[in-house]
C-alpha cells in the first residue's frame, strides 16, 4: 500500500536533512530461520519468563521482568539470551529502499542487527553505515567523512552483550541511568534535532523513554516539526502527537518507503549526493543548477519564503485579538481567517 507523503517532508528527504528514529515497528516483516518476527516487548517479557521466571511474571513489563530475570541469574546470562533470539533476523525486501535514499542520521532503540545488514547486503547505498553504541566509539573521527551515516543505538545493541558499562536497556534502573557512558550519543541526537526533521517510526504513547526525549526536544520552540509513522493511531492518539507539534502518518514503516520510492525517483535521488543546499527553495528544482549570488540576496533578504523551518513564536490567541504582533503564529493557528480542513499552514 502506497501513501501521500507531505510535500515538505519529501523536500527535507531529499535535501539529505532527516533523522529517522527507529522503533520495533521498523523491524516488522524481518525473518529469522524459522520465518517467525521479531518479538516485541510485551513478547520479549514473556520468553524471558519462560526462560528465567518458570513461567511467572507474565502480566508484568519488559522492564520489571528482565528486572527479575537479571536478578534471578547475571546480567550477561540474560543478555545472551536475548542476543540468541535476535541475532539471526534479515531484513526484509523493503527495506533495501532504506539505502537508496541520503539520511542525515539513523537512530535506533532496537537490539537488532537488521538495519546494518541492509547496509552490509547491498552495493547500492547512498552513504556508508556507521553504527554507535557508546561514547568510546570515536565519533568525530568516524563522522568527518561526510558520506558516513550515523547510525545511534542508544538502547545497546546484541554485539556488546558483555559490556557493563553499556548494557542492554531493559530494566527500571537502566531507563532512570540509560544516559551513562552514552550520554555523547543523546546530545548529539538533541544538538541534530534543533535543525533536522525528524521521523519515528513504530512508536506509541507506552514508550516512555522516547517520550521522556520528546518532552527535551519540545522546549525548543524553533525546531522543524516532526512525524510519526504508525498504522494504529486512533484520532484522540493523533490529537495527542499534534499537541506535541508531531504529525502522525498512518502507515507502516513499509508502506512508508514504498511510497518514497515512487514519490521520489532514482535519478533525483542521485542528487543528494552532489547538491548544497543553500536556501529551501532550492529543494523545488528539477535541474541540479545552483542559484546565483544576487539572486540567493534577494530571496534571502526581500522575500519570505513559507515553509516549515521558518521559526515560530509560541504566543496565545488572547494576545493575537488584542492586537500584537506576533509574526507567523496567528496563521500557522488560522486565527486569521477561516479556513476548511485540518491540515496544519506549514505542511
Amino acid at each position: 500500500m502506497t501513501m501521500e507523503i507531505p510535500t515538505t517532508l519529501m523536500d527535507k528527504i531529499i535535501q539529505g536533512n532527516v533523522i529517522l528514529f527507529l522503533g520495533s515497528g521498523a523491524s516488522k516483516k524481518a525473518k529469522d530461520k524459522k520465518g517467525n518476527e521479531p518479538p516485541d516487548g510485551e513478547q520479549l517479557a514473556e520468553l524471558l519468563t519462560k526462560k528465567f521466571l518458570g513461567g511467572k511474571y507474565k502480566k508484568y513489563s519488559l522492564a520489571v521482568v528482565s528486572e527479575l530475570a537479571i536478578a534471578a541469574t547475571d546480567l550477561f546470562e540474560v543478555q545472551d539470551f536475548i542476543a540468541e533470539i535476535f541475532k539471526d533476523f534479515e531484513p526484509d525486501d523493503f527495506h533495501y529502499i532504506l539505502p537508496s535514499f541520503k539520511w542525515r542520521a539513523l537512530v535506533s532503540t532496537n537490539y537488532d542487527h537488521i538495519i546494518e545488514r541492509v547496509y552490509q547486503n547491498t552495493d547500492k547505498t547512498m552513504q556508508n553505515l556507521v553504527p554507535f553504541i557508546s561514547n568510546n566509539d570515536r565519533i568525530d573521527e568516524k563522522l568527518r567523512n561526510p558520506n558516513n551515516l550515523p547510525l545511534i543505538k542508544l538502547h545497546g545493541c546484541i554485539s556488546r552483550t558483555h559490556d557493563s558499562k553499556i548494557p542492554l536497556i531493559l530494566t527500571v534502573d537502566q531507563y532512570i541511568t540509560h544516559q551513562k557512558n552514552r550520554d555523547r550519543l543523546f546530545n548529539m541526537l538533541e544538538e541534530w534535532a534543533y535543525e533536522n526533521t525528524i521521523v519515528f517510526i513504530g512508536y506509541g504513547l507506552e514508550d516512555m523513554d522516547v517520550r521522556q526525549s520528546l518532552l527535551k526536544l519540545s522546549s525548543n520552540d524553533s525546531r522543524p516539526r516532526y512525524y510519526l509513522v504508525n498504522p494504529e493511531l486512533e484520532p484522540e492518539v493523533c490529537a495527542y502527537w499534534q499537541s506535541k507539534r508531531i504529525i502522525p502518518l498512518k502507515c507502516t514503516f513499509e508502506d512508508f518507503l514504498n511510497s518514497l520510492a515512487i514519490e521520489i525517483p532514482t535519478e533525483q535521488r542521485k542528487l543528494q549526493r552532489t547538491m548544497e543546499i543553500e536556501h529551501p527553495i532550492e529543494a523545488k528544482f528539477k535541474v541540479s543548477e545552483k542559484i546565483n549570488e544576487i539572486t540567493l540576496e534577494f530571496l534571502n533578504n526581500d522575500f519570505y519564503y513559507i515553509n516549515q523551518d521558518i521559526v515560530r513564536t509560541i504566543k496565545t490567541p488572547k494576545e493575537f485579538f488584542k492586537g500584537f504582533d506576533l509574526e507567523w503564529y496567528p496563521i500557522e493557528n488560522n486565527l486569521d481567517v477561516k479556513r476548511n480542513g485540518q491540515v496544519p499552514f506549514f505542511l
